[in-house]
Order: C-alpha cells, then structure tokens, then sequence
C-alpha cells in the first residue's frame, strides 16, 4: 500500500485497546502473537507499545517450555522426526530427552554396499640405464651406432652430446651435437680422441 494512501484504515487507540495491550504484553506475548489476537500487524502492535510506552515482557532468549506429549511420544521418535513434529530445533530436542531421562529412538542409516575393486595389473616399470650409460635429451646408444655410440658415452663426461635433428626431425646418422656445437660424426671421433678416447 502506498505511503499516505487517504484510503488506509487507521488504528484509532482507544483507552481499551490499549489497556489489552498492556495485559498481553505483561503475560509476555510477542508483539506476532497480540497482533494476531486483536487482528493487527505486527509493526502496529510494536509501534503502540513505543508510542504509549508499554514494555515487552517477553524474552525471546528464554528456554521453551516443554510441549504437550513429548514425554510420551519422544522415545519413539528419532531426534530429527521429533525436531519436525514439535517444531523445534534438534539442540532443543536433545537437552529435552537429557533432562527427562529420555532415550531416543535410534537412526537407522542405511547400509552402503561394500565396493568390489576389480584387481589391476601392474603396469611394467621403465628400465633406467646406469649413471654411465643415461644420455642427454632421452637418447639411447643404437645397436648400429658402434664406435661412434661409445664416443658419445665418453665426450658426455665434459658435457652434453645428442643426436642432431634434421628438419622432418629425423635423426641425422653423421650429425651431432656436442656441447652446444654441430659437428660431423669424423669430428666427433676426433674431438673423443684428443679427449683419450681410445677406439
């Protein structure tokens, strides 16, 4: 409804709706609850107690009191089935059942199937070469590499050599690179050599 609607009923407060007011708030109904018995909001019901300066006795804080056939239905209820039927919180169900002495009806979950786990074989482990024999870039000496394979092995203990790439990324059988340089597999031989490669 639009604020300063000339059609909005007024609340005229006469002495007697006050004084109703007044009992109900001291036997510590809500301002929802007295609304609702004398069929005005609640805002209403706020506003009459601050304007005729009638205080609230009720305690929102307080403990509920104890609902009617709790302590006959309660042990055959689970916590969460009663907290549904009294409409209370469950925190409040419990401290009930723990002052009354009351055991509660237990959960019953259900039971999940055990998982079956299918066996896995175990996937084959990567042979690692020795310290001496592991190459840099990944690469391996090839049967058919020969003399040339044992010369790599040796130059890489002052640094590394690989196999040079071609532009397809093929493995060029006469090219190499040793410590940053292309070289031919002749100067790979002779650089081994003047190292104390021996053939």
């Amino acid at each position: 409804m639009v604020r300063g609607d000339e059609t909005r009923q007024r609340i005229s407060w006469t002495p007697e709706l006050i004084e109703k007011v007044r009992i109900g708030a001291a036997t510590g109904m809500t301002d929802q609850a007295l609304g609702k018995l004398l069929g005005m909001s609640r805002n209403s019901i706020c506003g009459a107690r601050f304007r005729f300066d009638i205080p609230s006795h009720h305690d929102r804080f307080a403990p509920r009191e104890l609902p009617d056939g709790f302590l006959e239905l309660s042990p055959t209820m689970t916590v969460v089935e009663a907290a549904k039927h009294f409409k209370a919180s469950k925190t409040s169900i419990r401290n009930w059942n723990k002052a009354n002495g009351i055991t509660p009806k237990a959960t019953v979950r259900p039971v999940r199937p055990k998982r079956v786990s299918t066996p896995v074989a175990p996937k084959p482990r990567k042979k690692k070469l020795p310290a001496k024999l592991r190459l840099v870039g990944g690469q391996s000496p090839r049967r058919d590499d020969g003399i040339a394979a044992c010369a790599q092995l040796y130059l890489q203990r002052f640094g590394p050599v690989i196999r040079a790439r071609t532009v397809d990324r093929l493995a060029a059988n006469d090219q190499w690179i040793v410590m940053g340089r292309r070289v031919s597999e002749p100067e790979m031989l002779a650089m081994a050599e003047r190292k104390g490669f021996a053939a």
